[in-house]
């Protein structure tokens, strides 16, 4: 995923600078749920990496290492956005004389997760298949629907940031998305797997 980089000072917007920030707040605070999720999930997965799980476990594995690096560093960088918008706001109203204030910046508090493997767990059982697989299935949930409103607030901001560095903006969005949705590809590859063990064991 390649670097943002944007010239707020140059920004071009349609209208008061208060609309932009407002979506612009509402990205970081989607991207930072979207990356403390991803830990969460790669904290549930390495649990179980104390045994051999197999080809497809190894794969999930390291598909949600990659994901959590990436999609906290997307974390990261739309943090820095949003606080340069914001300070971009309130610059119009200082110099504007308006007596208003733009909000505070919200601060970056996505939590990186130690991985913790319980050596003790060498196989999954039933419970443990059925645990991770539910996990599994509200993690992909929730990143799809999350990209689907990421995408929408891209479109929303399109509609009234006016200059060329909007495009940029937009390409990384997309990059984000295509990252998160490969990522998930992998993590729903194994969750089928599981299903397929589980399902075995259980007409057992």
């Amino acid at each position: 995923m390649g670097e943002l980089y944007l010239n707020i000072e140059q920004i071009k917007i349609l209208g008061r600078p208060e609309a932009l920030t407002q979506i612009i707040m509402d990205i970081d605070r989607r991207m930072q749920d979207m990356a403390n999720a991803t830990e969460d999930i790669k904290a549930i997965m390495h649990k179980y990496n104390g045994g051999t799980m197999g080809l497809q476990y190894e794969r999930a594995c390291t598909a949600v290492t990659e994901l959590s690096t990436q999609v906290f560093e997307a974390s990261e960088t739309l943090n820095d956005v949003q606080r340069q918008v914001i300070v971009f706001e309130q610059r119009v109203h200082d110099y504007e004389e308006d007596g208003q204030n733009a909000p505070a910046p919200s601060r970056h508090n996505v939590r990186r997760v130690q991985v913790e493997v319980n050596t003790a767990l060498v196989q999954l059982n039933t419970q443990d298949m059925s645990f991770v697989s539910g996990a599994l299935y509200n993690y992909l949930t929730n990143m799809s629907e999350e990209c689907r409103k990421l995408c929408m607030n891209r479109d929303s901001i399109g509609e009234i940031w006016q200059d060329p560095q909007f495009k940029r903006f937009s390409e990384y969005i997309d990059e984000i998305c295509l990252v998160i949705s490969r990522g998930c590809r992998e993590l729903n590859s194994y969750r089928n797997h599981l299903n397929v063990q589980i399902r075995n064991l259980e007409s057992n």
